[in-house]
């Protein structure tokens, strides 16, 4: 029995949507490992992955050919695909884009700096000190007092760019 079959027998499957490979899950010294063996498929990955080493890089401990199949061996990465986590948080600006629109709010700064993603994955949209609603209008007192601008100079609101357009 050769040392990848032994390494398949001692590891779990993991259910993948790729028709290109199977991967499996095993531990050795309390370390877990991930064995990914091609099917069909053939690449230059493991030969580029063995030249890389960087801390947001997986890392490759073996790769090569296995009764003709392509397979490599590298640490197991603990967490959730970023496209399920990009998924859920482009549902969530979706939804709260939404309500503020049926709420008739105007956040004016509407950027990365103010979305917070919290520990339960939940974005949280933060500093309303420029936002307006059909009951509260944007102070410009201060702004017209002091001779400065409210907001961020790079970012403007997307209902702003659009009042412009319609003004043209």
């Amino acid at each position: 029995m050769s040392f990848i079959e032994l390494l398949k027998n001692r590891a779990d499957m993991l259910p993948n949507d790729s028709i290109q490979a199977d991967i499996y899950v095993f531990t050795l010294q309390g370390k877990k490992y991930v064995l990914k063996l091609y099917k069909k498929y053939e690449n230059h990955g493991g030969d580029i992955l063995a030249g890389l080493s960087h801390d947001n890089i997986v890392k490759l401990y073996d790769h090569g050919y296995h009764r003709g199949h392509q397979y490599l061996i590298m640490d197991f990465v603990e967490g959730e695909p970023l496209s399920y986590i990009t998924d859920d948080i482009e549902k969530q600006l979706r939804d709260l884009l939404a309500y503020l629109q049926s709420k008739g709010v105007e956040h004016h700064e509407f950027k990365p700096a103010h979305l917070i993603l919290n520990a339960e994955s939940r974005v949280k949209l933060i500093d309303f000190g420029i936002a307006t609603s059909p009951e509260y209008e944007l102070n410009t007192t201060l702004s017209s007092e002091t001779n400065k601008k409210y907001g961020t100079i790079d970012v403007k609101a997307v209902e702003a760019i659009i009042a412009e357009l319609r003004a043209q």
